[in-house]
């Protein structure tokens, strides 16, 4: 994944970096929203055995909680001053598919409210219109420039 104008990357790195590309733009980020893609391939690490070819469902609510990350980076600071996160908690996630190799899916997260340093959101993973994962979670923001 490539550094973006728009924001800060990620610290995560293959094989658990599970954000492809944002497709959302500045404006929803504004607003509080953020859509991303997730690419299933055959080559990624989980699938290094040969035996399971079905993308772990409990990874689904990371790549949610990587997306709700690039969103409070971007709106925090649009990538001016230094500031990191961390994943506070994950509420009521609910899983309801499974994705395999050659799937795309579709990681929408949006900003529910904000207490101080804590951001609370809610997300889903979509493949085909179909909602696999949908979870709320929070972070907390930790070194951020006022």
């Amino acid at each position: 994944m490539t550094e973006h104008s728009e924001g800060p990357m990620l610290p995560h790195r293959h094989p658990f970096l599970f954000i492809d590309r944002v497709i959302s733009t500045p404006e929803e980020h504004a607003r509080g929203q953020l859509r991303a893609l997730k690419c299933v391939t055959v080559s990624d690490e989980m699938f290094s055995d040969g035996v399971s070819f079905v993308f772990p469902s409990v990874l689904l609510p990371e790549a949610l909680a990587q997306a709700g990350g690039l969103l409070v980076a971007r709106q925090q600071n649009a990538g001016t001053g230094d500031m990191s996160g961390m994943l506070t908690g994950i509420r009521r996630a609910r899983f309801r598919g499974a994705a395999r190799p050659g799937d795309r899916l579709l990681l929408t997260v949006r900003i529910i409210r904000r207490r101080g340093e804590l951001v609370f959101l809610s997300g889903e993973a979509l493949l085909q219109g179909q909602c696999l994962c949908r979870a709320t979670f929070s972070c907390a923001i930790l070194n951020s420039e006022k």
